[in-house]
């Protein structure tokens, strides 16, 4: 920042007689004369934050937390929105926040770190960051802080993706072999075969909070297809505490609050 502003000279306040004549030389400066205050916010803003930010260079594991520390301690929440934060990772990498999310010590509001291993890929926050805190409000301030700059409360499609490879662990208990079909658009994520010898197709839904749960759509269709083969497959509490329902045959057993007439047969049926 010295190289890039003009900085008054000490010796402006070196005449002064006493603490209140250099007081009333400053506000000269700063209310009369346009002379800028150099503090640790701007400082902060016009220095460090630019070089945490993704728009800059991958700066080193040691400078990053170093540079993050400070813009957090002194500048809290005031970062301009749509800001995102270079972070460094528990495995010692430094990725994008929008790829990372906080571990267990952060005390996030939902723990997907305990489970990680039914979510592949997800990348969580270095505790390197909390190192000396003794203040047992740091985790939250430091999570408000993390989300303004872009780390995120949870993977894209998590509950999802944790739900199916959740579903396929247990399944593998009773099946000789489970494959993953949820790409060609049948109307259900697993194909697989039971030690019976049965065929099941297995529609997989995940939630963090119980509800209800909809087929529709090609789900539908292939739930009133395969009848007896088709199992419903929820799993609940995710990603903290969870459970596997099975539910089978459900086109038989849920309730239908709609029914769909196509066009085609509406059509046949002009009012005189």
């Amino acid at each position: 920042m010295q190289q890039s502003k003009a900085i008054l000279h000490p010796a402006i306040l070196a005449g002064a007689k006493d603490e209140d004549e250099r007081q009333a030389i400053r506000g000269f400066l700063l209310g009369l004369t346009g002379v800028q205050l150099l503090d640790s916010k701007a400082i902060c803003k016009e220095a460090l934050l630019p070089k945490i930010l993704t728009t800059a260079p991958k700066p080193s594991a040691s400078d990053l937390v170093k540079y993050t520390s400070y813009c957090q301690q002194i500048l809290g929440e005031d970062i301009p929105s749509g800001s995102e934060f270079w972070m460094l990772t528990e495995q010692g990498d430094v990725k994008t926040a929008k790829e990372t999310l906080l571990p267990k010590e952060f005390h996030p509001e939902e723990d997907w770190e305990t489970l990680q291993q039914y979510v592949a890929g997800i990348s969580f926050v270095s505790s390197d960051y909390l190192a000396g805190t003794t203040d047992i409000d740091q985790p939250k301030e430091w999570r408000q802080f993390f989300k303004r700059g872009g780390v995120k409360e949870a993977p894209d499609n998590g509950v999802q993706v944790f739900a199916e490879h959740y579903a396929m662990e247990k399944l593998g208990a009773t099946c000789i072999s489970i494959i993953p079909v949820d790409k060609l658009n049948f109307g259900y994520d697993l194909e697989a075969e039971a030690k019976t010898g049965e065929m099941m197709r297995v529609e997989v839904k995940g939630q963090s909070h119980d509800q209800d749960v909809e087929l529709k759509g090609n789900e539908l269709d292939a739930a009133g297809t395969h009848k007896d083969s088709f199992y419903l497959c929820v799993v609940s509490s995710i990603p903290e505490n969870p459970k596997m329902y099975i539910v089978k045959n459900p086109a038989a057993k849920g309730i239908k609050d709609k029914v769909t007439i196509p066009i085609d047969i509406w059509k046949t049926s002009l009012y005189p």
